[in-house]
């Protein structure tokens, strides 16, 4: 958690208003929140954006914003992820 938290200060001291560079933390955080409140919270934080990660990153690969190879890499992450828990 402590190593999460320090990367986040990261972000937030580069761009502590959130118009650039941070804004890459917000990827999958519209999905994520939104399964959340669906679900009653059956869905812990982590496990929600992943599943945000994989929508949104499929809009983004649809809308061309990003390749072919960006989006097979996160959707591995994320399947790598979601298969240990």
């Amino acid at each position: 958690m402590f190593f999460k938290l320090n990367i986040k200060a990261k972000f937030v001291e580069i761009d502590e208003f959130d118009k650039a560079e941070r804004k890459a933390l917000n990827l999958g955080h519209t999905v994520a929140h939104a399964l959340e409140s669906y679900s009653k919270y059956k869905f812990d934080h982590s496990t929600a954006l992943a599943y945000g990660l994989v929508f949104e990153s499929r809009i983004a690969l649809k809308c061309n914003f990003i390749s072919r190879n960006r989006y097979n890499s996160i959707i591995s992450l994320c399947e790598k992820y979601l298969q240990i828990m």
